[in-house]
């Protein structure tokens, strides 16, 4: 449908389509499938001249599957488009929409290891900028996107010499994530703090951390955290001296990843 409809003609089928092939592609985890109907999507969008909201969710997924599949720069690039649009929105008046933009793209801008963790030894001060303008616009209020750039602004300051704000940031986070009762949102923080505190003098407390972490991410099916966690549950054990545990939680980790 994409190929038969003329650009500006009615092809509303070929964005349909395309979409839901994309979708179908990440559930799959076959992120540079669906980084290619994604953007199918938005060509489409593009040829009928439209700029809206649906346009912006569909830059969020898209950036959200590049970042998955490695294209850091690509990421990058798509989500400061959405950060643009929501500057503009509030530029309209349109405060709460915008913010919500914002916050999203903060997020998704915040590259680490598909969307792991932070680039070792170094930080982006773009990111971190981008995190502090975010929660700024956000406020106090009690809600997941908060909690989630609370977490991820304490991971980005890891490599930067504001030491005493991350631990902070990370725990208002996570004590948010509680509050709110979201097994998801909770998971997400909890690794964002077990990244953020990390020293040599704590693998005992990250370990707790990540059989949570791995708990919360079985609970609600979510393979790519509970993968996330057992990485980082195999870097505690070895910090701890149980090699025998490390190797048969590996076993487990490798067997996880290939399916």
């Amino acid at each position: 449908f994409f190929h038969a409809v003329p650009a500006g003609n009615d092809n509303k089928k070929a964005l349909t389509y395309a979409v839901r092939a994309a979708e179908h592609a990440a559930s799959r985890f076959a992120y540079e499938d669906a980084i290619s109907h994604y953007s199918r999507a938005l060509a489409v969008m593009e040829s009928r001249g439209e700029s809206s909201d649906k346009q912006c969710e569909l830059l969020l997924a898209l950036g959200e599957q590049q970042r998955k599949a490695g294209q850091v720069a690509a990421a990058k690039t798509t989500f400061r488009r959405v950060a643009e649009f929501a500057r503009t929105l509030h530029g309209q008046g349109k405060k709460q929409q915008g913010t919500m933009f914002l916050a999203r793209a903060a997020l998704g801008f915040a590259p680490g290891l598909a969307g792991v963790g932070v680039n070792s030894g170094s930080h982006d001060a773009s990111v971190i900028e981008l995190l502090q303008e975010a929660l700024l616009a956000f406020g106090k209020k009690v809600s997941p996107l908060r909690a989630r750039m609370l977490g991820r602004l304490a991971m980005e300051l890891y490599w930067t010499s504001a030491v005493d704000q991350r631990e902070p940031l990370c725990r208002e986070a996570v004590a948010l994530a509680r509050k709110l009762g979201d097994p998801a949102v909770l998971a997400e923080t909890l690794y964002a703090q077990h990244a953020a505190l990390r020293s040599p003098s704590n693998a005992d407390e990250r370990l707790v951390l990540t059989n949570e972490i791995i708990t919360l991410a079985e609970k609600i099916g979510d393979k790519e955290q509970a993968l996330r966690g057992r990485l980082w549950r195999i870097v505690d054990l070895a910090e701890l001296g149980e090699v025998s545990v490390a190797d048969r939680e590996f076993e487990t980790f490798r067997q996880q990843a290939e399916a």
